[in-house]
């Protein structure tokens, strides 16, 4: 979906794309002349809904005449069978006029995806060349996120995954305040990206501009830079008896850099590739179902698309008789590093 104007380019370009606001729950090459249909409906007035129900790719056959434009090959004839492969997905946005004038929330749902790849698009049967892109772009060079996999197979991963919580897989939301993306203050952070390891998260940055992550909540994190310029500094939360500790990695271990207070922002040298916070109090045993419960502002030493992660450091207690176990949980607070479940 564009704003300024239409967009012809049915192959993805990478974000950001000048002077082109987009939201693009799925930029590829679809045909529905193949399979499927798209579908409108604004089940309210603050609600509109676009679905994209089973729908199929250019190039695929079309139903009474094999190839586009040609005579189906053993190939064609085989894939005709089998029926087509096919896309569903769709993109909501919500008027949240309630939250400030002009501010909206906006949800990727993706159902099934069968196929990356258009023919246009160097595709074939669907796959290869130059794969869908997701995410969206305030067109102005610098604000945008690309979902994980985008311009790549992995994009059919989309389905598997969420920035919600590993229970909704497919569900990815965001949230538009006061005209900025998610990232741009505490009250709106960007949410990650559920890993085996804790959080991943990747966005674009421009240097000493603050950007907010914010994951859930255990006693301590570790950052992971994976790929863009180094982190520069960080501001932690005010929270409990608001001090921290922050370790670097010199290479073969974890050493104490120094103790940070909440709210004022701490210079990690000249750019590093990763650190560590400790200090989160045991005793506060926050919600981590709370989506501002330890929002996290980073500055990077150089401008350029950022990937990192944010892997929880977890408290290990040893478990009690069973009949004590749920006072010792509310007695001492004990915090795990669950996914998150919700977002409000």
């Amino acid at each position: 979906m564009t704003f300024e104007s239409a967009l012809g380019t049915f192959t993805p370009d990478p974000f950001p794309v000048a002077s082109q606001p987009m939201i693009a729950p799925y930029w590829a090459d679809v045909d529905t002349r193949v399979a499927g249909n798209l579908w409108i409906h604004s089940p309210n007035a603050d609600t509109l809904a676009v679905t994209w129900s089973a729908v199929g790719y250019f190039g695929d056959q079309i139903p009474g005449g094999g190839e586009e434009g040609g005579e189906g090959s053993g190939e064609t004839l085989l894939a005709a069978a089998v029926g087509p492969k096919t896309n569903s997905f769709q993109l909501v946005l919500r008027n949240r006029a309630d939250t400030g004038t002009g501010n909206f929330d906006v949800d990727f749902r993706y159902a099934r995806l069968e196929w990356t790849t258009g023919d246009a698009s160097e595709g074939t049967a669907g796959l290869g060349g130059i794969p869908a892109q997701a995410g969206y772009d305030a067109g102005d060079g610098v604000n945008f996120l690309t979902l994980p996999g985008s311009r790549s197979d992995d994009v059919l991963d989309l389905q598997h995954s969420s920035n919600v919580s590993s229970e909704t897989p497919g569900l990815w939301t965001f949230a538009i305040r006061n005209g900025a993306p998610p990232g741009s203050s505490p009250s709106n952070p960007l949410l990650p990206v559920a890993t085996d390891e804790g959080w991943s998260f990747t966005f674009n940055v421009r240097p000493g501009e603050i950007f907010f992550i914010d994951p859930d909540i255990a006693i301590g994190y570790d950052y992971f830079l994976e790929s863009g310029p180094l982190f520069a500094s960080v501001l932690l939360p005010e929270l409990g008896d608001d001090a921290y500790e922050v370790w670097l990695w010199n290479g073969a271990e974890w050493v104490f850099a120094d103790n940070v207070l909440a709210g004022e922002e701490y210079l990690l040298s000249e750019g590093v590739d990763r650190f560590r916070v400790l200090g989160i109090e045991e005793s506060l045993a926050l919600d981590p179902l709370n989506p501002t419960a330890f929002v996290t502002g980073l500055t990077f030493a150089g401008a350029g698309a950022v990937q990192l992660s944010q892997n929880p450091i977890v408290l290990s207690l040893p478990v009690p008789e069973p009949e004590t176990y749920a006072m010792f949980l509310a007695g001492l607070g004990l915090i795990a590093a669950a996914r998150r479940r919700v977002r409000s």
